[in-house]
């Protein structure tokens, strides 16, 4: 199951800061039997950037004292060939992926990866990604996901009501994104508005909003107008 969490972590971090899955760099801590097969999930998903470390920092093809499991993953990853310790190959990545041991990681590793805030809108308990990253210092990772609230509903409003529909993630991103000024404050209430109106038509008439069952995926091109 965390493979799979960790998969869609990858996945969705790709698209929100506009790099194509294969360009993510992925740093991994632990080189044991699950950091390898987390590896070669990654892999097999499309993901190329990967740096994979254990104690003795960033495993790359070459390095001496490798076991037979750590030379043929080192074969398939680190094409940039990082070397050093942990905290060298954690500088401008864009994922870092802890299974070794606690306290590896100092705030000043977190503050050394890529900076763009990511919205996760993972489908599934928010805990489970709270629990990976509790205590840590890193403010870029933001979690929306299944709180067990509602009852008999729309499907939409089940979103709603987990905070995990598309107008309150775009509230939340763009709270994120004070740069926008004055055309975020715009596109906040214009989504505080359509959550209402969502809320008086369903309570009108027991179903989503037209929009809302209409909805057909258009290639990502956004609203066709």
């Amino acid at each position: 199951m965390y493979n799979l969490v960790l998969l869609h972590i990858d996945v969705n971090a790709a698209k929100c800061i506009g790099k194509p899955l294969s360009a993510i760099r992925t740093v991994i801590s632990g080189a044991g039997a699950a950091g390898i097969s987390i590896c070669r999930l990654l892999l097999k998903a499309g993901v190329e950037d990967i740096v994979l470390c254990d104690r003795s920092g960033a495993i790359y093809a070459g390095r001496e004292g490798l076991n037979s499991a750590k030379e043929a993953i080192a074969a398939v990853t680190n094409r940039s060939m990082c070397k050093g310790t942990l905290a060298d190959a954690m500088v401008g990545c864009d994922l870092f992926i802890g299974v070794s041991g606690p306290g590896i990681v100092t705030p000043n590793m977190v503050r050394s990866m890529a900076d763009k805030p990511i919205i996760f809108a993972y489908h599934g308990y928010p805990t489970l990604i709270h629990e990976l990253t509790y205590r840590r210092h890193n403010r870029n990772l933001h979690v929306r996901g299944y709180k067990e609230e509602g009852t008999i509903t729309t499907p939409f409003d089940m979103r709603v009501l987990n905070d995990i529909d598309r107008f309150d993630l775009v509230i939340d991103t763009v709270q994120r994104l004070p740069q926008l000024g004055n055309r975020g404050a715009y596109l906040i209430q214009k989504m505080n508005d359509k959550l209402v109106e969502h809320r008086q038509y369903i309570k009108d008439n027991g179903v989503d909003l037209p929009e809302v069952r209409a909805w057909k995926w258009n290639d990502g091109k956004g609203v066709e107008v």
